[in-house]
């Protein structure tokens, strides 16, 4: 599939959103930067990168600025690029998360594409629910209540369902996107797809 500049600005024209500053590589066929603002303030951190190659979207860049994060902004885009992706005649979305970036993207229906990571982000969530959440509780306490939600978290698909939502971006405590990122536990890029 083929799009042109025109074709990137209509995805993301909506009431609130707007891409601008688009432009289209030089060296490189079908791919285009640009930035994105909502209600006239510009909400990425560094150039929203895309490229378009037969029937696969590839997501090279997005990036939020912090203040921005976890106010549903990536899955209100994500459905706006869907939406234009599928009309388009595209079928897959390929990108390579980075450490933070793997909870949303698996939210939104991602899947990791190396089975090996899943006991290391598995691991390193445990690790997160000892930091983040029992910090102050007693060891024996503590220690009971990670048994009990390690039980149902058992894979990857579980760890990001909405049955865990409340662990994964708690309400006055970190996130387990902002655990990733802040303690560097874990190197990206994670190879992720999605069909469509």
């Amino acid at each position: 599939m083929i799009l042109n500049i025109n074709d990137v600005k209509k995805i993301y024209i909506s009431r609130f959103y707007k891409a601008y500053n688009i432009e289209k590589s030089d060296d490189e066929p079908n791919v285009y930067t640009f930035d994105i603002s909502y209600k006239k303030n510009c909400i990425t951190d560094g150039l929203v990168c895309r490229r378009y190659d037969g029937d696969t979207v590839y997501h090279e860049s997005l990036s939020f600025h912090r203040q921005y994060r976890q106010q549903g902004h990536g899955k209100k885009i994500h459905k706006l690029e869907c939406k234009a992706y599928r009309g388009h005649g595209f079928s897959k979305i390929v990108l390579n998360a980075a450490r933070d970036g793997v909870c949303a993207w698996s939210r939104l229906g991602f899947k990791i594409l190396d089975s090996s990571i899943d006991n290391v982000l598995l691991d390193i969530f445990r690790d997160f629910l000892y930091d983040v959440y029992y910090s102050s509780e007693e060891h024996e306490t503590k220690k009971k209540n990670i048994e009990d939600i390690m039980k149902v978290c058992t894979d990857i698909k579980k760890l990001f369902s909405k049955d865990m939502k409340s662990y994964i971006l708690p309400n006055n405590k970190q996130s387990f996107a902002d655990y990733l990122y802040d303690e560097n536990r874990f190197m990206g890029p994670i190879k992720m797809e999605k069909e469509l």
